[in-house]
């Protein structure tokens, strides 16, 4: 079978004995930012798994996506937005860890002869986790947008929202 591959040492390795969990997350703040502030943190989403019934070594899949929208100031200087996602697992009580990061960058030159700007675009990500989990499920699996406004993170940004109609979406499939 391509692109399957069997580990005899799992107890995930029979095709007939898989089971398959689908969990749906919900949305859980909008990231509205102040774009003369310091640097800002919010959860956009968050989904709980428990896979305690798949045995040893799960493999959890986690789609997430949401909408970015921001205005550039106009006039003739450079726009620029550095947000960086990232995906976190806890995992029973235990403290947070980072999976992974994104970054979702744009840069518009001054020479573009540009007016106002608006932008809205939506910023979708996958991941598979196949990582044990140490201190037990359930799972829990959030997604963060971290920025700093008044540091170079923002260059004449006059609005940034990330999530701005409170509809991020988050899922995860586990399967043994």
């Amino acid at each position: 079978m391509a692109g399957h591959i069997v580990s005899s040492t799992s107890s995930c390795n029979a095709v007939s004995s898989r089971k398959i969990i689908l969990e749906c997350g919900r949305s859980v703040e909008v990231a509205n930012f102040n774009v003369t502030g310091d640097e800002q943190t919010f959860t956009l989403a968050r989904v709980f798994i428990d896979t305690s019934s798949l045995g040893s070594s799960p493999q959890v899949k986690i789609d997430f996506t949401t909408l970015i929208f921001f205005e550039g100031e106009s006039g003739n200087d450079d726009i620029d937005i550095l947000l960086t996602f990232k995906l976190n697992r806890r995992c029973g009580t235990a403290d947070p860890s980072v999976l992974r990061t994104w970054q979702y960058r744009k840069f518009f030159d001054a020479g573009s002869n540009f007016g106002d700007l608006i932008i809205q675009e939506s910023f979708t990500t996958l991941f598979c986790d196949n990582q044990e989990c140490p201190d037990g499920d359930p799972r829990e699996y959030y997604v963060e947008v971290t920025a700093d406004p008044a540091g170079t993170n923002f260059t004449n940004i006059a609005s940034a929202i990330v999530n701005p109609d409170g509809s991020a979406f988050i899922s995860a499939l586990a399967q043994c």
